[in-house]
């Protein structure tokens, strides 16, 4: 069994180095036979919608589509494979699939407890998708959070969500479309500074 290390946020480089890998719980920071991907299993999934987006058609504001894993419609895994492909997938459905290679250009990665925020920028388009690691103990829960942060840092920067929130007051405020960033900012502030994926 992995060194319990309490409820450890990882707010360093240090922290993260100190923060042991879980040996296997429940799948968890498991490696495939092939040695070729790891994988965390998470409890939800949130993916943030514009009101372009939205289903019913809308524009309603913003919000988030929620996937909680489950027997029914499937687990939820977060996989990173050797070759630094990014997936997250329910079931035999992928619902999220990109390369981290050189990701540190357009993606940026804030970390709150036991959940990520992703928030993906090319050129005028902006994306965003949460999670939160799946466990038997919310100590468990944190372990998957970091373990997988400590993986991810091999490709991108993953933040404290203050200091991603500032940084993104910055970056959008070179955006010439200011008032529709201001109003994804605030969407974001909240969704990195609010804690677990909810609906």
């Amino acid at each position: 069994m992995a060194t319990r290390r309490g409820r450890s946020r990882c707010r360093s480089q240090a922290d993260r180095a100190s923060c042991g890998t879980p040996e296997q719980p429940s799948g968890a920071g498991s490696t495939s036979l092939l040695a070729s991907a790891t994988t965390w299993p998470l409890k939800r999934y949130g993916r943030f919608l514009s009101p372009t987006d939205s289903e019913d058609g809308e524009r309603s504001g913003h919000s988030w589509k929620v996937f909680e894993s489950n027997e029914e419609s499937g687990h939820l895994i977060l996989t990173i494979v050797v070759s630094g492909h990014f997936f997250i997938s329910q079931g035999r459905t992928v619902l999220e699939g990109f390369s981290l290679i050189d990701a540190q250009k357009w993606l940026r990665i804030a970390r709150r407890a036991d959940c990520l925020l992703l928030h993906a920028q090319t050129k005028n388009e902006c994306r965003m998708f949460r999670v939160q690691f799946g466990g038997d103990s919310e100590e468990q829960m944190l372990e998957h959070c970091c373990s997988c942060v400590q993986k991810l840092a091999e490709y991108v920067p993953v933040h404290e969500a203050d200091e991603l929130s500032q940084n993104l007051c910055y970056s959008h405020s070179q955006v010439e479309d200011a008032e529709q960033n201001t109003s994804v900012l605030r969407v974001v502030s909240r969704a990195i500074l609010g804690g677990s994926v909810r609906s």
